[in-house]
């Protein structure tokens, strides 16, 4: 029995314990949802080559079919909900593996829109390759689709 008392009472303190962390661990959760990595370009080409995640091209579609890095999804940046509904089965099933996003150049913000929603959404390690479309396929690097 009073094994048992012990037990009883180590669960409530334990209780009372997480209680009071949990809104120190949402407010530390909501803090690291604001930040989006950035990768190199250098950095981007290892990720890509050696499939380390998922990649998402924020583009529009029409750009994604006209060429796109290899291996990448499209997941229109301008159409967040409408992407997600789409492409977002494949990223809850993965919600671990990293994720990298890209729009069409330096100039393009969409990508770390999208990176930001994604941090919100609950998906903890999302990077931008900032360089973009343009950067890749100047560098001579491998795609996909197009002509």
């Amino acid at each position: 029995m009073g094994f048992f008392l012990f037990l009883c009472a180590l669960a409530w303190g334990m209780g009372t314990i997480a209680d009071r962390l949990r809104p120190v661990f949402l407010e530390l959760r909501h803090e690291q949802a604001t930040t989006v990595q950035e990768f190199s370009l250098e950095q981007f080409r290892a990720f890509v080559s050696e499939k380390k995640g998922i990649i998402l091209d924020a583009r529009t579609e029409t750009a994604y079919r006209d060429g796109h890095i290899p291996g990448a999804l499209s997941f229109p940046g301008t159409y967040f909900e409408g992407s997600y509904l789409k492409v977002g089965p494949k990223l809850e099933a993965s919600r671990l593996l990293p994720i990298a996003v890209y729009c069409a150049d330096a100039g393009c913000s969409t990508s770390t829109h999208v990176g930001r929603e994604l941090l919100r959404q609950g998906f903890p390690r999302v990077f931008v390759f900032s360089g973009g479309w343009k950067v890749w396929k100047n560098a001579g690097l491998p795609v996909e689709g197009g002509s």
